[in-house]
């Protein structure tokens, strides 16, 4: 699993994780991916969410670009925003949920986490 944190300086800030970075190798025997996002808030509050990622067409074409050798980058847009009601360090944590275990085949996962102005 992944695991990254945030400093929040003050309550009410806003961010976006606009992107999932994916990096496959040719050899990955499926077209998808689940994942369990985890966050843990200052105060040790938990919450998972569970997403299916897409990262080939049914005839097996991938998705993400090709860029050294025979590894493939799936750049997903999450897009999903969000307010921070304490002050504090956050925790995010990626990690697979896939049957297969240890999944073969993906070298590399992250996010993108950005300010965001809501308007």
């Amino acid at each position: 699993s992944v695991h990254r944190s945030l400093q929040v300086w003050r309550r009410g800030c806003h961010i976006l994780i606009s992107d999932l970075n994916i990096r496959n190798e040719g050899n990955y025997k499926y077209n998808n991916i689940y994942l369990l996002f985890h966050i843990t808030t200052p105060n040790k509050q938990e919450s998972t969410n569970r997403f299916n990622f897409k990262l080939a067409n049914n005839q097996g074409q991938w998705y993400g670009k090709s860029g050294i050798g025979d590894l493939y980058d799936c750049q997903i847009t999450i897009g999903k925003g969000m307010k921070f009601t304490q002050k504090g360090i956050y925790t995010f944590a990626i990690e697979q949920n896939m049957r297969q275990n240890p999944l073969e085949g993906i070298t590399d996962i992250g996010i993108k986490i950005e300010p965001w102005n809501q308007k």
